[in-house]
């Protein structure tokens, strides 16, 4: 277990719900991984890379809803700068992300 942090802590922290609107090979990257351009409404547009290749086709990407960390401070990956942290459980190798159940608005708040 990681160290403990406040209450106060977890809520500086911004969960919002994003759309996948475009996946791209990042060749780049020193382990396999995704450029992914995700909407979340009304907080704009960001990329995010993600390293989801083993569970995950490009096609099966797009469209698809996921829950990220959107104020985290911008993360240089090789030429790449990545604007949010798109959340999943790691199971071994895989990592399957973390998705609301039914659809909702982009830019949703998740709580």
């Amino acid at each position: 277990m990681n160290d403990v942090i406040t209450f106060e802590d977890f809520t500086k922290l911004d969960f919002r719900v994003g759309t996948i609107i475009e996946v791209h090979d990042f060749m780049e990257a020193r382990n396999p991984a995704y450029k992914l351009t995700i909407d979340f409404g009304v907080l704009g547009i960001k990329k995010s890379s993600a390293q989801i290749t083993t569970r995950y086709r490009k096609a099966d990407l797009l469209q698809k809803q996921i829950v990220a960390i959107v104020n985290f401070s911008k993360k240089q990956i090789a030429k790449f700068m990545s604007a949010c942290l798109v959340l999943g459980a790691v199971n071994g190798k895989d990592v399957i992300l973390l998705k609301p159940e039914s659809k909702v608005k982009n830019g949703s708040v998740v709580s």
